[in-house]
């Protein structure tokens, strides 16, 4: 697409977090090379590189043609490039906390703002600084033009709930948390029938020896405050039902759960849900995304699997085997069954965090109707199988 006059000539423009640039001098002849870690273009314009200086985001385009002493095409020739390459950011935007206290009276925020109290706001200035990674990674998602400094805001608009209580489980609360999902929660029904903290649950960065013992969802709340991206509720009861929502079920739902229990009342009430399998004996596996009614549930993807003579789904888990018996018996603890190593848990916990932030923004469906199968020590090895609705399921009949 190009950047015409008419759409920049009012905006401040600003090179997206991230670029490099080299200035190159050969036979007198100037090289503007500017790129990232993946794509590198030459501009092979007059005054490129006073153009360039300028995009700071401070200034327009008026302002620049006047500063650099160029004229007004070869700045627009310029900039038309930059954008075309999504190297350019032409909007600014306002990261707007929605359980911050801004008052509805008039006069009180207008004198706020006339005192300019944000920029001496301790907490602002420190999530400002937080944010910063944040947003110089979305600003290079396709069709970013303000920073990211939207697409991260309306993460808390989104509510997510987690069922479970495993390692992957309490880095995926953490990581969404601190991503700016603000509304992310654990539920009221956990995989385990353990509700404290266990030895097992260390390795999972947010829970310490110490916390051993303490309540699983009351500890997990408490330490929400501390690595969540924005400001949390100091009141569970102002939660307010969001437009958008997703349930994550982490852990192996039983045949009986699958017909009659959890997910199927979410089937039902057509609630948005995603699943994460339990360690399968050198690997693991997740999804699919299910939006109800709409793509592939999960008796779709069984029927599809028995039709293909993938039979696995029918194997029971054994939990006690000889060897890790053996082992744990002489250190005096019973059998870790159903958990990650600490590598794999946020190997796993960070390629699934990626994929459902891409969902909670927009900007990727790849989890819907798929499951995706890892192997434990195998970073390369991720097998993607997608899925359709299937005509026998009768999920999408109304």
């Amino acid at each position: 697409m190009t950047y015409t006059q008419e759409k920049h000539s009012d905006n401040h423009l600003r090179l997206k977090v991230g670029l490099r640039v080299s200035i190159q001098e050969s036979n007198g002849y100037e090289r503007v090379i500017i790129g990232n870690f993946d794509k590198n273009i030459e501009l092979q314009r007059t005054g490129a590189r006073k153009v360039i200086s300028y995009l700071d985001g401070s200034k327009s385009v008026e302002e620049i043609t006047a500063l650099s002493g160029i004229s007004r095409s070869e700045v627009d020739s310029v900039i038309s490039i930059l954008h075309s390459n999504n190297f350019l950011d032409t909007r600014s935007g306002k990261i707007i906390l929605t359980n911050r206290f801004h008052s509805s009276v008039p006069s009180i925020a207008e004198k706020a703002k006339r005192k300019n109290v944000e920029s001496r706001d301790p907490a602002l200035q420190l999530l400002h600084n937080r944010l910063t990674p944040e947003l110089s990674e979305i600003t290079w998602c396709d069709g970013v033009e303000d920073g990211g400094v939207e697409m991260i805001s309306a993460r808390q608009e989104f509510e997510v709930e987690i069922y479970g209580s495993s390692r992957i489980a309490v880095l995926l609360y953490g990581i969404l948390l601190g991503s700016g999902v603000t509304n992310t929660h654990l539920g009221q029904q956990g995989i385990r029938d353990n509700l404290a903290i266990s030895h097992r649950d260390i390795g999972a960065t947010f829970l310490r020896v110490s916390d051993v013992g303490a309540n699983f969802r009351v500890r997990l709340h408490e330490l929400a405050k501390e690595f969540a991206l924005f400001p949390l509720s100091s009141d569970e009861k102002k939660r307010y039902a969001k437009e958008r929502t997703l349930k994550i079920f982490v852990g192996d739902p039983s045949k009986d759960e699958l017909t009659t229990g959890t997910i199927s009342k979410w089937m039902r009430d057509e609630i948005d849900f995603f699943l994460i399998s339990t360690p399968q004996g050198g690997g693991i596996s997740w999804g699919p995304l299910v939006i109800p009614g709409k793509t592939p549930c999960l008796r779709c993807i069984s029927i599809s699997r028995e039709e293909q003579g993938d039979v696995s789904e029918y194997l029971d888990d054994v939990s006690t085997h000889h060897e890790i018996a053996s082992v744990s018996s002489a250190v005096g603890l019973k059998a870790p069954a159903h958990e990650s190593s600490v590598a794999s848990a946020h190997e796993i916990s960070g390629r699934i965090a990626h994929a459902l932030l891409g969902y909670i923004d927009g900007r990727d469906d790849s989890l819907i109707g798929s499951r995706t199968k890892f192997a434990y020590g195998e970073s390369c090895n991720q097998e993607h199988i997608t899925y359709s609705l299937h005509p026998r399921c009768g999920c999408s009949w109304k």
